[in-house]
């Protein structure tokens, strides 16, 4: 799902690279990801007119869908355990997952 967020959000054309370096994980797993999401559809491979054997990604309409499937979803989520949890236990679970994510970036 990170990449294709990606791709979304970038203004330039999107390489299999740039998506490596952005999640920080190695190009061999990125090309894994990107071509399981070529092959479900939710994004296309065009090919470089300066070199053939590079390639950028761009998202296909199947490819929003999904993403703004989730985001409704995710939004849905985050709102229910808000109400449920109350705005104080809410705001400290969101700053605990904050820390969480910071502490598993400096692995």
């Amino acid at each position: 799902m990170g990449a294709l967020i990606y791709v979304q959000k970038s203004e330039d054309k999107v390489t299999p690279l740039m998506i490596s370096t952005f999640l920080g994980i190695a190009k061999p797993s990125v090309t894994d990801m990107v071509n399981a999401l070529i092959k479900k559809t939710y994004l296309v491979k065009v090919p470089s007119e300066i070199d053939k054997r590079s390639y950028t990604v761009e998202i296909t309409d199947k490819g929003h869908e999904l993403l703004e499937s989730t985001a409704k979803e995710y939004l849905g989520t985050m709102d229910f355990l808000e109400e449920k949890m109350g705005y104080q236990k809410f705001s400290l679970f969101i700053q605990l997952l904050q820390e969480a994510n910071e502490l598993l970036s400096e692995e």
